[in-house]
């Protein structure tokens, strides 16, 4: 696998992940500088991904920046200016996917609960589902392209 695909395959894969994590992985397991990576190192990093620790307090820390009320909940325009124009810029498509997972009660908002929910999963399981065999795909109808 070419090592510009990684991050589309991880991403398609229902992992969070910045470009610069991705750069930091290639470094571990393409320490030659090939370009590329085998199916083995893919299966190492997505394993380093989803075994990552999320630490809660440094997420509710960096929700609350942008929950200017303090009541728990983002509105859907600020969450994609957020996930566009902050960090690795999201494609419209990730953002609309992305959107469409945490506005689990449809009413345009994103509640910090259900963000931990999606980022902080109890299992690998529960990533999956959320991400892939759960709401985020049933609810893909639901539309948050750009405005």
């Amino acid at each position: 696998m070419k090592a510009e695909d990684v991050v589309l395959a991880m991403r398609a894969m229902g992992a969070l992940i910045s470009n610069n994590e991705v750069k930091a992985l290639l470094k571990k397991y393409d320490p030659d500088g090939t370009g590329t990576i085998d199916l083995n190192d893919f299966i190492a990093c997505m394993a380093e991904v989803v075994n990552k620790d999320d630490n809660p307090g440094e997420i509710k820390n960096a929700f609350s920046v942008f929950d200017k009320e303090d009541n728990g909940y983002l509105p859907i325009d600020e969450m994609r200016h957020v996930l566009t124009r902050i960090g690795d810029p999201l494609s419209q498509e990730e953002v609309t996917n992305f959107l469409n997972i945490l506005d689990v009660n449809g009413d345009g908002h994103v509640r910090f609960d259900n963000l931990m929910d999606l980022l902080v999963p109890q299992t690998n399981k529960d990533l999956y589902a959320k991400t892939v065999g759960g709401e985020g795909i049933e609810r893909s109808q639901m539309s948050y392209g750009a405005p």
